[in-house]
């Protein structure tokens, strides 16, 4: 896959890590916490799904 570099960076702002974490092999402690977030949000009730998801989603577009 060839992407530019401002491509990289704005999806490494949008995610809050560093170019090195998103362009080497997996980061296993993003990933543990990803998982631990998805599952803490699978526990939620839908609508608690749906307003986190609205808050990450303001988050990430305040990123910009």
């Amino acid at each position: 896959m060839n992407m530019r570099i401002e491509t990289v960076l704005k999806i490494c702002r949008a995610l809050g890590i560093t170019p090195d974490a998103l362009l080497t092999e997996e980061n296993s402690s993003l990933t543990e916490l990803r998982g631990d977030v998805m599952q803490r949000l699978d526990d939620r009730s839908l609508h608690e799904q749906e307003t986190a998801l609205r808050l990450l989603s303001v988050y990430l577009d305040s990123l910009k």
